[in-house]
């Protein structure tokens, strides 16, 4: 038999299974609405922050004497992409992990093993796997920005017309101005292209080009990383960054949405697949002889 509930009083407030906090007359009151503003970031603001901590992070390692030092910026950008990932959806947060592993790898096979570029101690500074997951991070959130979702056919033509003006400088002007022939966007521009206007992900892709050009032209001046000028294997000469090194992170940003995927159909297949089996063992459990159960 039901029995009537008497409504709360408007000062009590609950909070319902779905995280909504509601006041008393049912409503959604202003304190629903100021823990709301209070657990959103506003719009530009990971993205500011992280424009001006990663310079002011490779200005600091320049000026770093030991190792010890160089660690230490490490866990603050460790502690900074923690942060940042509070505020990440679950499936997000997995996608910038995995591609913390994968850039990892390819940091120890490109500075360690091929010799392409090399940082200021030969190592591969601890600084530089957190790095990564916020330059992914910048990049998958600049196309949920009122910026991206209002201009963003604009902002992939940009991205590609300066993508176009480095390649021809790095072949024209470069030579004269640096001293270094750049034939490395033979590979770089066409990849950056692909991405660029085949990808579904286009403004993940047109973000990363200008948070990674930013990064390289900064770190390659400040002297944190340089690049061979030669690329071993290849045998393409490359400027000091590449042309269109923002290619390579497409790379990267392509294999984690990809091996997220992945990973996310085989798991749940497999879990799908574990379901199915402990119910069919719970019924044969129900139907068995002697179970008393009909």
């Amino acid at each position: 038999m039901f029995t009537s509930r008497k409504p709360l009083p408007p000062e009590v407030v609950v909070q319902t299974a779905v995280g909504d906090v509601i006041d008393g007359s049912g409503q959604k009151g202003a304190r629903y609405r100021a823990l709301t503003e209070l657990s959103r970031p506003k719009p530009y603001t990971f993205h500011v922050a992280l424009a001006v901590y990663l310079p002011a992070l490779l200005y600091v390692d320049v000026r770093t004497q030991t190792l010890t030092q160089q660690n230490v910026l490490g866990a603050l950008t460790f502690a900074f992409l923690f942060l940042a990932l509070r505020f990440s959806a679950p499936s997000e947060r997995r996608q910038v992990w995995v591609l913390v592993l994968i850039a990892t790898a390819v940091e120890l096979f490109s500075s360690g093993v091929w010799g392409v570029y090399a940082y200021r101690f030969g190592n591969v500074p601890l600084y530089v796997p957190p790095g990564h997951g916020l330059i992914y991070l910048f990049a998958l959130r600049s196309v949920r920005t009122p910026l991206m979702a209002e201009h963003a056919k604009t902002i992939r033509g940009v991205a590609i017309m300066l993508a176009t003006l480095w390649t021809t400088g790095g072949f024209t002007v470069g030579p004269f101005l640096f001293g270094r022939l750049d034939a490395s966007a033979v590979l770089l521009w066409p990849v950056f292209t692909l991405f660029i206007w085949k990808s579904s992900s286009a403004g993940v892709y047109a973000s990363a080009f200008f948070v990674t050009s930013m990064l390289e032209l900064v770190g390659t001046a400040f002297g944190n990383w340089s690049w061979a000028a030669v690329m071993p294997v290849l045998h393409l000469t490359a400027g000091n960054p590449p042309s269109v090194i923002a290619g390579g992170y497409c790379v990267l940003d392509f294999a984690a949405s990809r091996a997220v995927r992945l990973f996310s159909m085989t798991g749940w297949r497999s879990a799908s697949n574990q379901t199915k089996s402990h119910r069919q063992t719970h019924r044969g459990q129900l139907l068995a002889p002697g179970s008393g159960e009909v």
